[in-house]
């Protein structure tokens, strides 16, 4: 859970660079949020109809879709946005997740008011414009490839929906997942999003020094497996050494040829 609580903490500090983004566009324009309606409406209807996924939006959706246009504030288009994302990551019919996809992609491309002039009111609205755009896309990128992160965001979605005790309806499979069956760069990428004294990065090691432990000894607890540890750290070192501080990963690895010493190790 500690895992997944830094990289949505990482993701919330992106939502609200996004968020203010946003907000510095429309204070710029006199408070006005300055989307072109026309644009946006038109651009959905065509990325749809070429889809064929006109018919799939959401009844939800399209009646939200429509107020919008009719009072296109900022305070609405962020609303649109975080029900467009549930509606991605929630629904159940594949076709409704994807026109969503679509109505959401060409939302953040954000056309505004005056694109392409040299009207400096433009010009300099377009330069916000492209730095919202420009964030919302380094997010997209992050989320793309980076599986953990992906996880994670999704996961706190729900503990926030479900009103839970704390604990994320997958939280204990999460690190056997996207870190202990991940590939190395996977696990770079992971820790990449995390600062540098994050108390994630303890726990990601405690959890490989607790699955060390439990393959150097047998289900009691009480006698060493030596060719069990073996065959674990044959298996898994790739990934103790992006999980694992230099000193941590040596000492395993000394444990792992001590007990490699041991022909028949006694209980206790």
């Amino acid at each position: 859970q500690i895992e997944i609580n830094a990289l949505a903490a990482k993701d919330k500090l992106r939502t609200d660079a996004i968020s203010n983004a946003y907000k510095a566009l429309q204070d710029a324009n006199g408070g006005q949020f300055p989307i072109d309606i026309g644009t946006l409406q038109g651009n959905i209807s065509q990325h749809l109809t070429k889809e064929l996924k006109s018919n799939h939006l959401s009844s939800a959706i399209a009646s939200d879709l429509n107020e919008f246009y009719k009072n296109p504030t900022f305070e609405s288009y962020e609303a649109l946005r975080t029900n467009l994302a549930n509606e991605m990551r929630s629904s159940s019919n594949g076709n409704a997740r994807a026109a969503a996809y679509i109505v959401r992609d060409e939302l953040e491309k954000l056309p505004v008011f005056g694109e392409g002039s040299n009207a400096p009111q433009a010009v300099q609205l377009k330069q916000l414009a492209d730095n919202a755009r420009k964030l919302v896309r380094e997010r997209a990128a992050i989320i793309k490839n980076n599986p953990a992160y992906r996880a994670a965001i999704n996961e706190s979605a729900d503990l926030k929906e479900l009103a839970s005790q704390g604990e994320s309806l997958n939280a204990e499979k999460f690190h056997k997942k996207y870190v202990a069956g991940a590939t190395p760069e996977a696990i770079r990428r992971m820790k990449a999003e995390l600062p540098p004294d994050d108390l994630a990065h303890q726990a990601i090691a405690f959890n490989e020094l607790e699955r060390a432990k439990n393959a150097a000894v047998n289900a009691s607890g009480r006698n060493l497996t030596p060719e069990q540890f073996a065959k674990f750290l044959k298996q898994n070192k790739s990934v103790l050494r992006e999980t694992l501080s230099p000193e941590a990963m040596q000492d395993v690895t000394e444990l792992g040829l001590l007990t490699s010493k041991i022909g028949m190790p006694k209980t206790g």
